[in-house]
């Protein structure tokens, strides 16, 4: 008889299988609940008075969104594998026991053609020796128990085995059904996850469509302030230009004043020297010069006013023009109330 040894089975020790058993998911407390993960990043933004906190806030909480969404994809691909490769080590054990229960089948079936051979074996062996007056009865029962009780220990050891392989084909297959467990549970918590983000994102672009609102709105008070602003400062021109026209004017009139005194001035001393020569005097030549000093001054007034009409008129059709433009439609232009 034929008896095939097994080859040895995976040898695993206490604290790799505690090791196993005690395997569970990282920490994922950190995923959002049911509510808003992002309430208290927008608590402030409505108060906010830069509406860049808000866009600064977001992105904040989405990087820290986004990380802890790569450690639970990380998380999750690590589990993965584990559950492959429990899977995979549950596959081998399947075949191992397989193939165990095949070579116990053979061992059955050459321990019943053994057995088969030996009731045979003896039954001839025993005519054999009924025929020559040999035969003893205790000898062969001795060799009988013996040969039986080695049967019966290949068996016992035999079923050892085959129990033991149940016993980790079992103990993987437990595992494999808590990874399994464990992966529906992360892969709720990510479509968890991924609805709050999406909501997330939902509620940023509500915001980023209200900030482009108001961008649109603002940019309608700018425009017409730039308007003004033009208008304004074409206003404070012409009030500059007729300020220092004025001065002009105000200086020239001081000078008129002043040639109008000194003409006074020149003509109540020609009075003064005619009546003087009419009584006897000989002032004729003092006469001539204040005459002369007079017509000088008469002179100089008519030139002045003649300069001032001219620069009048010409400061009055230059500012006429620009007057209209810069001042707003029914105003008018300062210094042509």
């Amino acid at each position: 008889m034929t008896i095939y040894h097994s080859p040895p089975l995976p040898a695993y020790s206490e604290e790799a299988i505690r090791e196993t058993r005690a395997l569970q998911m990282p920490d994922l407390s950190g995923v959002p609940g049911e509510e808003d993960p992002f309430q208290d990043c927008f608590t402030r933004v409505d108060d906010a008075a830069d509406l860049n906190d808000a866009s600064t806030l977001f992105e904040e909480a989405q990087r820290l969104f986004s990380q802890a969404f790569t450690r639970f994809r990380a998380d999750l691909s690590q589990c993965e594998a584990e559950l492959q490769k429990t899977s995979d080590e549950g596959k081998s054990l399947k075949l191992l026991c397989s193939q165990k229960d095949e070579e116990l089948k053979d061992l059955r079936a050459d321990l019943a053609k053994a057995r088969k051979s030996e009731a045979e074996l003896d039954k001839q062996v025993t005519i054999i020796l009924k025929e020559y007056g040999l035969l003893d009865p205790t000898v062969d029962a001795n060799t009988s128990v013996s040969q039986l009780q080695q049967k019966l220990e290949i068996i016992r050891l035999l079923r050892g085995e085959v129990d033991q392989v149940k016993a980790d084909y079992n103990w993987w297959k437990e595992n494999m059904d808590y990874l399994a467990m464990e992966k529906e549970a992360a892969l709720a918590k990510l479509a968890s996850a991924e609805t709050q983000l999406r909501s997330a994102k939902e509620k940023n672009s509500a915001q980023t469509k209200r900030i482009d609102e108001l961008e649109v709105k603002l940019a309608e008070p700018e425009a017409e302030i730039e308007k003004t602003k033009i208008t304004t400062d074409k206003t404070i021109v012409v009030y500059f230009r007729d300020a220092e026209a004025a001065q002009t004017e105000l200086k020239e009139a001081s000078n008129r004043e002043k040639q109008s005194n000194d003409l006074d001035k020149c003509q109540s001393r020609r009075e003064t020297l005619e009546e003087i020569h009419a009584r006897g005097f000989g002032l004729t030549e003092e006469i001539t010069q204040a005459k002369t000093l007079e017509n000088d001054a008469r002179f100089l007034i008519s030139s002045s006013s003649d300069n001032y009409d001219e620069g009048s008129q010409g400061r009055y059709d230059n500012e006429e023009g620009p007057g209209e433009e810069a001042a707003p439609e029914g105003e008018t232009s300062p210094g042509h109330n």
